[in-house]
């Protein structure tokens, strides 16, 4: 499935943020659980003012991550690989404080992959983090086409 194949690229890419373009964000979730599932891996969805929860245990929440700050904080003492869901995230990004976790990720040399997946519908990456940000746009078809720009 070319949906997988981009999300393998954006596993692999080293880059601790990723944007994926779309206007079905819950497809785009979907496509993620079920990578997640079939890979073995750690998928969190963050949503501002909640906090983070693992996917599939919905039911429990990690304490102090209900803003970004504490969310990315969080992330960032992470002794496991994961990827993380967020939507509605632009507004954040603007923000220099979540810029500097961004880029303080970036700098780690732990070897633990950690990438913070932005779904959304127009991609607004600040100049700061755009070394550190690999783009994919996905269409929402019968395949679930995404392609890596």
């Amino acid at each position: 499935m070319a949906g997988y194949a981009a999300i393998n690229q954006i596993i692999n890419s080293g880059f601790p943020l990723a944007i994926i373009e779309t206007d079905s964000n819950q497809r785009v979730m979907s496509m993620l659980t079920e990578f997640s599932i079939k890979r073995g891996g750690a998928l969190y969805r963050w949503v501002k003012g909640e906090g983070i929860h693992r996917c599939g245990m919905n039911h429990i929440l990690v304490p102090r991550t209900d803003t970004a700050n504490r969310f990315l904080a969080y992330v960032n003492h992470a002794n496991h690989f994961g990827m993380y869901m967020v939507e509605d995230f632009d507004e954040c990004l603007e923000d220099d404080s979540v810029q500097i976790e961004l880029l303080r990720m970036a700098a780690k040399t732990d070897n633990i992959r950690r990438v913070i997946v932005v779904i959304t519908d127009k991609a607004k990456i600040p100049k700061h983090l755009s070394q550190i940000t690999v783009t994919v746009k996905h269409t929402n078809s019968s395949r679930n086409r995404a392609v890596m720009i």
